[in-house]
């Protein structure tokens, strides 16, 4: 997983790919209700780094989807 957070741009968003991977493998919700609340949260706080959260979460969305195919 960190590995995909380098991929992002930022080691600090393990816990954004992680959350990806955790719905791209469970299901539980859709991405795009996470994107969503992404957008909706960070947009208004802190907006410069949304398109970083956005490509973390994408990131663990696929790892998570990989699991399943494999």
């Amino acid at each position: 997983m960190p590995g995909a957070a380098a991929k992002s741009g930022d080691d600090k968003l393990v816990s954004v790919v992680a959350l990806g991977a955790l719905v791209g493998r469970l299901g539980w919700v859709t991405g795009g209700s996470i994107r969503a609340a992404l957008e909706e949260v960070a947009g208004r706080k802190r907006p410069e780094i949304l398109e970083t959260d956005l490509g973390a979460f994408a990131a663990g969305l696929e790892a998570g989807k990989a699991v399943l195919a494999s």
